[in-house]
């Protein structure tokens, strides 16, 4: 069997062959790079495949192009589909709306960390040049809180940074970026021509390619770095098309740091997801004890350590979680040849 990798499929995270895998990366980056009166030559692609799955390596030895003939492979197969077609050597893409689409989600991605950075919270900016660049703009309407004043008032002072501040702006920040790609996935269609189908695809496609779990962790590392709670600082790599997590760890005393500071700006979140998931814990614990005290098993418990939770067990057997070990249940009949036993 072949390697597979994790992709969307309709609306869904599943595997798929690695074959099928880097053919919609070539569709992709033909769709997010042609113009209508430039093409991309298979030369110009450039997709790099894994020879090595290993999540959460950072190893680029673990990555190499695709060679030339997988690329003509996967450009042939993908004019028989009817997605992309040759004109002089060059590839194009057949529907122009999901271009249009990808290239606007391409550049959100690779802006992302325009809006959600903490340089433009922490420090006031400065436009030195005779003429502003996009740029420019940017970090000059996203200086500062970010929340509108008129329906938001602070109690951080002035310029100073204070932990609660840096994280309240990364949730400011990462919420609104989302919310704007959400709606502009809902915006109608311009074009009469655009049927239902394809339409669900384009929004699909905004959502999918322009927010990127991957990189808002990093931009998230970052901001903690930047609050100077942690007693070591993290990590951040930031390789091109990055697709994978790195996990960070953190030690007790600056997790405990962290959580508190979460605490002390979303106190009403913070509580009541802890107390959710406890309280629902318990119950199924002792939803678990009736049950198990009704079940005609004879239990075997063993431990279970249950994520931010108290101890449980399961039974090995039947295979409830109780929060207390109850007794064998001997069905009816078991009871009955017993006494005529004895």
């Amino acid at each position: 069997m072949g390697s597979v990798r994790h992709t969307f499929v309709d609306n869904k995270l599943a595997q798929v062959p690695t074959g099928e895998y880097n053919k919609e990366k070539v569709y992709k980056f033909i769709v997010e790079h042609a113009t209508p009166t430039k093409g991309i030559y298979p030369h110009e692609i450039e997709i790099k495949r894994i020879i090595n799955i290993d999540s959460f390596s950072k190893r680029s030895s673990n990555y190499r192009k695709l060679t030339r003939q997988t690329i003509h492979n996967h450009l042939r197969q993908l004019i028989k589909e009817g997605k992309v077609y040759k004109q002089n050597g060059q590839y194009f893409p057949k529907d122009w709306n999901l271009s249009a689409i990808l290239q606007f989600a391409s550049f959100m991605r690779q802006h992302a960390k325009g809006f959600i950075d903490p340089y433009p919270v922490t420090h006031r900016h400065k436009v030195y040049r005779e003429q502003e660049t996009p740029r420019d703009q940017l970090f000059k309407r996203t200086t500062g809180i970010s929340v509108s004043h008129r329906y938001c008032k602070t109690n951080f002072i002035g310029k100073e940074l204070t932990k609660e501040k840096c994280l309240f702006e990364y949730v400011n920040r990462i919420g609104a970026f989302i919310a704007y790609i959400f709606i502009e996935s809902m915006r109608p269609r311009q074009n009469g021509g655009i049927t239902d189908d394809v339409k669900k695809d384009m929004s699909r496609n905004l959502i999918f390619n322009s927010i990127s779990i991957v990189d808002l962790f990093d931009r998230f590392c970052i901001f903690l770095n930047d609050m100077q709670i942690l007693t070591k600082e993290i990590p951040v790599y930031h390789p091109i098309n990055k697709q994978n997590i790195d996990p960070v760890e953190l030690d007790n005393t600056s997790f405990d740091k962290v959580s508190e500071v979460f605490r002390n700006v979303y106190p009403g979140i913070y509580e009541g997801i802890e107390k959710f998931w406890f309280s629902s814990r318990e119950y199924w614990d002792e939803f678990g004890v009736h049950i198990a005290k009704t079940e005609a098993c004879d239990h075997r418990w063993q431990e279970l350590f249950i994520y931010k939770y108290k101890k449980s067990y399961r039974c090995i057997k039947c295979h409830i979680v109780a929060g207390d070990k109850i007794d064998s249940v001997v069905p009816e009949k078991r009871k009955g040849r017993t006494k005529k036993r004895v």
